[in-house]
């Protein structure tokens, strides 16, 4: 049987889409496929309008003319569709009457129909009805994938059943907990009440109420403690509802658990937090509070602690919303009140004001106390009352502030620094104003500093290296130095220095007085100068005019004496004795005038001059005392030399009368060192009980507060040399002065004052 072609030669006139549709009815090859195929065939136009419909069509989208409607009229229900149906692709939508279809669609460019040419635009649909059972499925499986998706603990019950064993678990559930499905399906969930050693904590109340709820079908919300597979303990935040058919019968339970331990923690801290905040507050010993605003911005209490309510002589509970005008608080004291909260309130932050307890008392009446209080934002229109009181603070600071004022006052110069020793400490805390005039330094630009920035080429480092050993040993210092001012000039200062320790007597500080002697050691070197002058006139009357005499005496009487013996008389031992005394008188005389003046001009008279004074100590004290030298130096001029045998003199006179040594050793170095500097050593060295360690700080032997050792450090200077005292090791005190030997060499002047 031959089947039939469409002939489109009667439809001229007619459109493409009719003339289309024509040619499909009557296509024998395309009516079979329509009849034979499971699916419902349909063609759209260009403009998805039905341009053909199978059989079937009209019963699958219940359209009684199906042929010509815009398809999207009758899929006007669920599911959802693409901007285009003449595109390829496949789609699940819902019908008008709640039935759901399939459709596949196929676009038809490119194919040619004799008459029509190609069909660019058109479109194949084929449609075929889902059943009601693979609709179910599908949805199922969405709500699966949906509740895997979720972030919470999903579990589902079979309420039908003995124990109600779970029949679902999503893929969150077994990603917390550590299971595997087929170790969860069909048991009840209990197990997650399994402690890691084996035991259950079912002993909670979040457990009994949930049974009860469970026994009684009721929806319920829990907080438990649950364990996953590996021990572990979480927090569960349970959400159980019990889920009813159509038929109103209870079916399945579904539980919605959240791991909330972290939130548990968190929550468990802040509420010991204010466990412990509570405690604070009733059992502090400050008066503490909370004050709101009220209408009109009156403030009143509305909690107290009971060191505050005992304040106003009540109960924490009796001054509960009591407004500060009902407990004494004058309005001049409310006011400042209400500008302190508000300050506090909209600053976000503490305010603070004085006041006076009790309220309205006079600041300056006996027994009146004096208070400090801070107020802290704790919500809007609240704030927290801390207050304290600063009676014996503010005491303190009024004595502070008057010690100040007399520091300022005091015409030495006043610093005080840290404790801290060590380079680059200690720090200046405090100046006075007589060391802003003294130095050229003003305040601000030395605290914080080092005191060492006032230290100059002319320092002596031997005397801060004795500053250091005192105050490093916690003892007190006195001395002086030559420190230079701001622009530079030098001054000649002399420093007391105590340290400052605190309630368990460690050192935390340093207090040092300072004075400018320049001035007075420049008079006090032409005090020595003129002394030392005096006894050269004195020294030369005795040697040259009495001495002369003395001497011209005794010859006349030796020669009296011996006329007087010739003769056989009786006076002649007489004129002897007197030759004789008046010989000694004479030698006296001599010795006198060596004493007063020790060094005679010339290179070695500094030497000689040592020799004659030790052989005479040995003499005296019966000390073997003895003079060393490798070489005579040259001192020059006469006054340093006698300069330094005073130095000399002084320390062998302090070593017999305190030492009691059996050995004095005064040594003359003419090249210390060997270092080619140009300086000498004069060293006094004994074996005697050496100086104590207090003297070697300031105070002497012979208790005169320090004067021998500041004269001596002060000759040392007059020669341009400096001075050191220290213990010897194996016993006994050594002085050591080092000096220049340069020809020519000037004696040195204290520094010029200002």
């Amino acid at each position: 049987m031959m089947s039939r072609r469409p002939a489109l030669s009667g439809l001229a006139g007619r459109s493409e889409p009719d003339r289309l549709a024509a040619w499909l009815d009557e296509s024998d090859a395309f009516q079979f496929l329509s009849r034979t195929l499971g699916d419902v065939l349909v063609v759209l136009d260009p403009d998805e309008r039905v341009v053909y419909a199978g059989t079937g069509a009209d019963a699958l989208f219940g359209s009684g003319t199906l042929r010509g409607c815009p398809v999207r009229s009758v899929l006007a229900g669920g599911g959802s569709l693409p901007p285009s149906l003449t595109a390829s692709g496949v789609w699940e939508v819902q019908l008008a009457d709640g039935r759901w279809v399939s459709l596949s669609a196929s676009g038809l460019g490119g194919v040619e129909v004799d008459g029509l040419g190609p069909l660019d635009g058109y479109a194949l649909l084929l449609a075929r009805e889902i059943g009601e059972e693979r609709v179910a499925r599908d949805r199922l499986d969405l709500f699966r994938r949906a509740l895997d998706a979720t972030n919470n603990l999903v579990v589902v019950s079979d309420a039908t059943q003995d124990d109600l064993p779970i029949t679902f678990v999503n893929q969150h559930f077994l990603d917390v907990t550590g299971y595997e499905r087929e170790e969860v399906l069909g048991r009840n969930c209990r197990f997650l009440q399994d402690r890691p050693d084996g035991t259950r904590d079912g002993d909670q109340d979040g457990v009994r109420h949930l049974r009860q709820s469970v026994s009684a079908g009721e929806a319920v919300h829990v907080l438990v403690r649950n364990y996953t597979k590996g021990g572990r303990m979480f927090w569960n935040d349970l959400f159980v509802t019990p889920v009813h058919d159509a038929a109103g019968r209870l079916t399945h339970y579904v539980g919605v658990q959240n791991d909330v331990t972290d939130r548990v923690k968190v929550e468990a801290e802040r509420d010991a937090r204010g466990r412990l905040l509570g405690a604070f507050f009733e059992g502090a010993p400050w008066l503490m509070g909370v004050v709101e605003v009220g209408e009109g911005g009156a403030l009143a209490y509305r909690r107290v602690n009971r060191e505050l309510a005992a304040a106003y002589g009540a109960q924490p509970a009796d001054l509960a919303g009591r407004p500060l005008a009902a407990l004494g608080h004058g309005e001049a004291e409310r006011a400042a009140w209400q500008r302190a909260v508000r300050a506090c309130l909209d600053g976000g932050g503490p305010a603070q004001l004085d006041a006076v307890w009790p309220p309205g008392a006079d600041p300056d009446a006996i027994g009146a106390r004096h208070l400090r209080i801070t107020l802290t934002p704790v919500d809007d229109g609240t704030a927290a009352v801390v207050i304290e009181d600063v009676t014996e603070f503010d005491r303190l600071v009024a004595a502070q502030a008057e010690r100040t004022a007399a520091l300022e006052q005091a015409a030495d110069a006043v610093v005080i620094t840290d404790g801290r020793l060590d380079s680059p400490g200690p720090f200046i805390h405090y100046v006075n104003r007589a060391f802003e005039e003294m130095t050229g330094w003003t305040r601000a630009e030395v605290v914080g500093r080092s005191p060492r920035i006032m230290q100059g080429a002319m320092t002596d480092r031997a005397e801060l290296d004795r500053m250091r050993r005192a105050l490093g040993a916690g003892r007190p210092y006195r001395g002086e130095l030559v420190n230079e001012r701001k622009d530079g000039t030098p001054y000649l200062v002399e420093v007391d220095i105590a340290p400052l320790r605190d309630a368990a007597g460690a050192v935390t500080g340093y207090v040092s007085t300072q004075r400018d002697v320049t001035e007075r050691r420049r008079l006090e070197g032409e005090v020595l100068s003129a002394a030392a002058q005096a006894q050269e006139d004195v020294a030369r009357d005795l040697h040259d005019g009495l001495g002369q005499v003395l001497s011209g005496t005794a010859y006349h009487l030796h020669g009296l004496a011996e006329s007087l013996a010739a003769e056989g008389s009786a006076f002649a031992a007489e004129a002897q004795r007197a030759a004789d005394l008046v010989q000694n008188a004479q030698r006296q005389a001599r010795s006198l005038a060596h004493g007063l003046s020790p060094v005679a001009v010339g290179v070695d008279g500094l030497a000689a001059a040592l020799v004659r004074l030790t052989r005479d100590v040995a003499e005296t004290y019966d000390v073997a005392c003895q003079f060393v030298s490798s070489g005579a130096p040259a001192v020059r001029p006469v006054e340093a030399a006698g300069d330094l045998y005073r130095i000399a003199q002084e320390a062998v006179a302090n070593a017999v009368r305190h030492g009691r040594p059996s050995s004095v050793v005064v040594r003359l170095d003419p090249s210390h060192g060997g270092d080619g500097d140009g300086r000498a050593l004069l060293a006094i060295e004994d074996d005697g009980a050496g100086i104590p360690e207090a003297n070697l700080d300031g105070a002497d032997h012979d208790g005169a507060g320090g004067l021998g050792l500041r004269t001596m450090r002060y000759r040392a200077r007059r020669v341009g040399g400096t001075f050191d005292v220290f213990r010897r090791p194996g016993g006994g005190t050594a002085v050591h002065v080092r000096f220049p030997t340069a020809a020519g060499a000037a004696l040195a002047d204290p520094p010029q004052p200002a």
